[in-house]
Protein backbone atom coordinates (compact mmCIF):
# COMPACT_ATOMS: atom_id res chain seq x y z
CA UNK A 1 0.00 0.00 0.00
CA UNK A 2 1.47 3.36 -0.96
CA UNK A 3 2.09 6.07 1.72
CA UNK A 4 -0.33 9.28 0.89
CA UNK A 5 1.05 12.54 1.63
CA UNK A 6 -1.34 14.90 2.43
CA UNK A 7 -0.95 18.20 0.08
CA UNK A 8 0.23 21.95 1.97
CA UNK A 9 -2.10 24.68 2.39
CA UNK A 10 -1.93 26.74 -0.68
CA UNK A 11 -0.03 30.62 0.22
CA UNK A 12 -3.61 31.71 -0.24
CA UNK A 13 -5.41 29.52 2.02
CA UNK A 14 -2.37 29.30 4.80
CA UNK A 15 -0.63 32.23 5.14
CA UNK A 16 -2.86 34.89 4.53
CA UNK A 17 -5.29 36.47 7.17
CA UNK A 18 -8.82 35.41 6.63
CA UNK A 19 -11.69 37.01 7.88
CA UNK A 20 -15.12 35.07 8.78
CA UNK A 21 -18.36 37.19 9.56
CA UNK A 22 -21.15 35.85 11.97
CA UNK A 23 -23.45 37.01 9.75
CA UNK A 24 -22.09 34.93 7.18
CA UNK A 25 -22.11 31.82 9.39
CA UNK A 26 -23.41 28.59 7.76
CA UNK A 27 -26.17 25.82 8.71
CA UNK A 28 -24.09 23.17 10.83
CA UNK A 29 -25.03 20.16 8.12
CA UNK A 30 -22.09 22.25 5.60
CA UNK A 31 -19.69 20.99 8.09
CA UNK A 32 -21.58 17.68 9.78
CA UNK A 33 -23.15 14.42 8.09
CA UNK A 34 -25.46 12.02 9.65
CA UNK A 35 -23.37 8.59 10.78
CA UNK A 36 -25.89 5.81 9.63
CA UNK A 37 -28.61 5.65 12.36
CA UNK A 38 -30.60 2.29 13.47
CA UNK A 39 -34.62 3.38 13.59
CA UNK A 40 -34.73 3.79 17.15
CA UNK A 41 -32.39 6.49 16.90
CA UNK A 42 -33.79 8.28 14.07
CA UNK A 43 -37.51 7.46 15.78
CA UNK A 44 -35.80 9.42 18.56
CA UNK A 45 -34.43 12.12 16.70
CA UNK A 46 -37.62 12.56 14.63
CA UNK A 47 -39.54 13.29 17.91
CA UNK A 48 -37.36 15.58 19.28
CA UNK A 49 -37.47 17.34 16.04
CA UNK A 50 -41.49 17.48 16.02
CA UNK A 51 -41.57 18.74 19.88
CA UNK A 52 -39.50 21.49 18.82
CA UNK A 53 -35.91 20.86 19.31
CA UNK A 54 -34.61 22.62 16.42
CA UNK A 55 -36.09 26.20 18.25
CA UNK A 56 -34.25 25.80 21.50
CA UNK A 57 -31.18 26.25 19.81
CA UNK A 58 -28.77 28.30 17.04
CA UNK A 59 -25.77 26.59 15.63
CA UNK A 60 -23.49 28.05 12.97
CA UNK A 61 -20.57 27.10 11.17
CA UNK A 62 -18.46 30.44 11.59
CA UNK A 63 -15.21 28.95 9.38
CA UNK A 64 -14.90 25.37 7.87
CA UNK A 65 -11.43 24.94 5.70
CA UNK A 66 -10.99 21.51 3.73
CA UNK A 67 -7.44 22.57 2.62
CA UNK A 68 -6.69 23.60 6.46
CA UNK A 69 -8.54 20.78 7.79
CA UNK A 70 -10.18 23.04 10.67
CA UNK A 71 -13.32 24.33 11.73
CA UNK A 72 -14.98 26.56 14.07
CA UNK A 73 -18.93 26.93 14.87
CA UNK A 74 -20.87 28.86 17.42
CA UNK A 75 -23.66 27.38 19.33
CA UNK A 76 -26.05 28.90 21.46
CA UNK A 77 -28.40 26.43 22.97
CA UNK A 78 -31.36 28.21 25.52
CA UNK A 79 -31.79 27.48 28.84
CA UNK A 80 -33.11 23.84 29.15
CA UNK A 81 -32.02 22.71 26.00
CA UNK A 82 -31.13 18.56 26.40
CA UNK A 83 -28.00 17.65 23.60
CA UNK A 84 -28.83 14.53 22.62
CA UNK A 85 -26.11 11.74 23.30
CA UNK A 86 -23.82 11.01 20.76
CA UNK A 87 -20.35 11.09 19.39
CA UNK A 88 -18.44 13.11 16.25
CA UNK A 89 -15.44 11.24 13.75
CA UNK A 90 -13.18 14.35 15.12
CA UNK A 91 -11.67 15.75 18.16
CA UNK A 92 -13.34 18.49 19.56
CA UNK A 93 -12.26 21.55 22.06
CA UNK A 94 -15.47 23.31 23.92
CA UNK A 95 -14.80 26.95 24.96
CA UNK A 96 -17.55 28.31 27.02
CA UNK A 97 -18.29 32.32 26.13
CA UNK A 98 -21.55 33.03 28.33
CA UNK A 99 -24.06 30.91 30.52
CA UNK A 100 -23.29 27.34 31.61
CA UNK A 101 -23.52 23.76 30.58
CA UNK A 102 -23.77 20.78 32.67
CA UNK A 103 -21.98 17.50 31.90
CA UNK A 104 -22.32 14.84 33.97
CA UNK A 105 -22.06 16.53 37.93
CA UNK A 106 -19.77 19.17 36.24
CA UNK A 107 -20.82 22.56 35.66
CA UNK A 108 -19.15 24.73 33.04
CA UNK A 109 -19.43 28.24 32.89
CA UNK A 110 -17.78 31.24 30.71
CA UNK A 111 -14.10 30.65 30.29
CA UNK A 112 -13.84 27.10 30.92
CA UNK A 113 -14.11 24.38 28.65
CA UNK A 114 -14.16 20.60 27.80
CA UNK A 115 -12.07 18.35 25.37
CA UNK A 116 -14.18 15.72 23.53
CA UNK A 117 -11.77 13.23 21.87
CA UNK A 118 -13.47 11.31 18.73
CA UNK A 119 -15.57 8.49 19.30
CA UNK A 120 -16.27 9.48 23.02
CA UNK A 121 -19.86 9.53 23.77
CA UNK A 122 -21.67 12.20 25.25
CA UNK A 123 -24.12 14.91 26.61
CA UNK A 124 -24.91 18.19 28.22
CA UNK A 125 -27.57 20.47 28.76
CA UNK A 126 -27.88 24.09 28.79
CA UNK A 127 -28.42 25.39 32.54
CA UNK A 128 -27.72 28.96 32.36
CA UNK A 129 -30.15 31.92 33.00
CA UNK A 130 -29.84 32.58 29.04
CA UNK A 131 -28.63 28.93 28.28
CA UNK A 132 -24.96 28.67 27.13
CA UNK A 133 -22.91 30.12 24.24
CA UNK A 134 -19.83 28.40 23.10
CA UNK A 135 -17.58 27.64 20.06
CA UNK A 136 -16.34 24.40 19.01
CA UNK A 137 -12.80 24.10 17.36
CA UNK A 138 -12.04 20.95 15.33
CA UNK A 139 -8.93 19.50 13.38
CA UNK A 140 -11.55 18.32 10.87
CA UNK A 141 -13.57 20.60 7.70
CA UNK A 142 -16.14 17.58 7.87
CA UNK A 143 -17.26 15.32 10.48
CA UNK A 144 -19.79 13.17 11.38
CA UNK A 145 -22.51 12.78 14.19
CA UNK A 146 -23.15 9.28 15.54
CA UNK A 147 -26.19 9.39 18.04
CA UNK A 148 -26.66 6.77 20.64
CA UNK A 149 -29.07 7.79 22.80
CA UNK A 150 -31.23 5.02 24.77
CA UNK A 151 -35.34 5.40 23.51
CA UNK A 152 -35.90 6.19 27.40
CA UNK A 153 -34.14 9.08 27.18
CA UNK A 154 -34.81 10.36 23.56
CA UNK A 155 -38.44 10.09 25.43
CA UNK A 156 -37.42 12.31 28.22
CA UNK A 157 -35.83 14.93 26.02
CA UNK A 158 -38.62 15.15 24.01
CA UNK A 159 -40.93 16.14 27.04
CA UNK A 160 -38.21 18.36 28.12
CA UNK A 161 -38.47 20.23 24.50
CA UNK A 162 -42.25 20.35 24.62
CA UNK A 163 -41.90 21.80 28.36
CA UNK A 164 -39.35 24.59 27.46
CA UNK A 165 -40.68 25.75 23.71
CA UNK A 166 -42.71 28.58 24.92
CA UNK A 167 -40.22 29.99 27.33
CA UNK A 168 -37.31 29.01 24.18
CA UNK A 169 -39.94 31.24 21.39
CA UNK A 170 -39.71 34.34 24.50
CA UNK A 171 -35.84 34.24 24.70
CA UNK A 172 -33.53 36.95 24.07
CA UNK A 173 -30.60 35.91 22.06
CA UNK A 174 -26.64 36.66 22.73
CA UNK A 175 -25.62 39.26 20.98
CA UNK A 176 -23.41 36.94 18.55
CA UNK A 177 -26.27 34.66 17.57
CA UNK A 178 -28.73 38.10 16.97
CA UNK A 179 -26.37 38.87 14.41
CA UNK A 180 -25.82 35.19 12.94
CA UNK A 181 -29.59 35.68 12.41
CA UNK A 182 -29.55 38.55 10.80
CA UNK A 183 -31.38 40.73 13.61
CA UNK A 184 -28.41 43.27 14.83
CA UNK A 185 -26.12 44.95 12.72
CA UNK A 186 -23.49 45.62 15.51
Amino acid sequence: MADTVAEPPSADLGQRITIYRAADGKHIMEAMEFAPMDDAQMQGLMKGVEAGSEEGNVVKVLFSNKVLNLSLTYAWFKKGFPLPRHSHSADCLYYVISGELQYGSEVLKAGDGMFVPAGALYTFESVGENGVEFVEFRQAAKYDINYKTPAKIWDRQTEQVKSNREAWAGAEPPLAARRMLGEASS
